[in-house]
C-alpha cells in the first residue's frame, strides 16, 4: 500500500519545511536576545522550550511589564492578541508539595512554531512589541492590532494605500492582476 520511496521523500519534505519555520522562529527570538543557554535545538518536535530567564540584555529593574515568567508573559502577549504556553502548565507536581512560582518551569514557555508562517510572523512580530515594550522601547498601551473592526494598525493602513495607488487608472477593481 505505502511506497517507501514516496514516504522518505514525503517525510524529507516535512523535515525541510518544519526545520525553515524551526530556523526562522529562532533566529527571531536570538535577535530579541533570548539566548538558548545550554539549551539544544529541537530536533524532533515543532516545539520551542523558551527560557525566559536567558533574556540579554536584562530587562531593566523600572520595567513595567514583568516578562521574567511564563504566567506574565503569556499575559502580555495575550494584549497582543497572541499566545505561549506558560511553563507551569507542564510542570508534573501531582501531590501539589510546593508553590506553583517555586515550580522548576516557572520561567519557561512553550511556543509551538507548528503554524503557518504567516501566523508564526505575527507571533513572532508580537514577542518581540512585548520584549521592546518591557525594555521601555515602546510605549505600553500601544497595540499592533485593534480591537475595532474599522481601525487598523499603521502598517495595515500603509499596506491599503499602495494598494489603492497601484490601482489607480485600472478601474480599480483590486482583484483583477495587472
Amino acid at each position: 500500500m505505502l511506497d517507501p520511496p514516496k514516504v522518505q521523500k514525503e517525510m524529507a519534505a516535512l523535515q525541510t519545511h518544519f526545520k525553515a519555520k524551526r530556523d526562522y522562529v529562532l533566529r527571531r527570538l536570538h535577535a530579541m536576545g533570548f539566548n538558548r543557554g545550554d539549551q539544544d535545538i529541537p530536533d524532533s518536535t515543532f516545539y520551542i522550550w523558551l527560557d525566559l530567564s536567558n533574556l540579554e540584555p536584562p530587562l531593566p529593574k523600572s520595567s513595567s511589564i514583568d516578562i521574567s515568567n511564563g504566567l506574565s508573559f503569556f499575559d502580555a502577549l495575550l494584549k497582543e492578541k497572541a499566545i505561549v504556553v506558560p511553563g507551569i502548565f507542564f510542570d508534573l507536581n501531582p501531590a501539589k508539595r510546593r508553590d506553583l512560582f517555586d515550580s522548576p518551569c516557572h520561567h519557561f514557555v512553550r511556543i509551538s512554531y507548528g503554524p503557518k508562517m504567516e501566523v508564526l510572523k505575527m507571533g513572532m512580530d508580537a514577542i518581540e512589541r512585548v520584549v521592546r515594550k518591557a525594555r521601555g522601547e515602546v510605549g505600553i498601551y500601544e497595540q499592533a492590532v485593534s480591537d475595532e473592526p474599522g481601525d487598523m494598525s499603521p502598517k495595515a493602513a500603509r499596506n491599503r494605500r499602495v494598494e489603492s495607488h497601484s490601482n489607480h487608472g485600472h478601474g480599480g477593481d483590486p482583484g483583477i492582476a495587472r
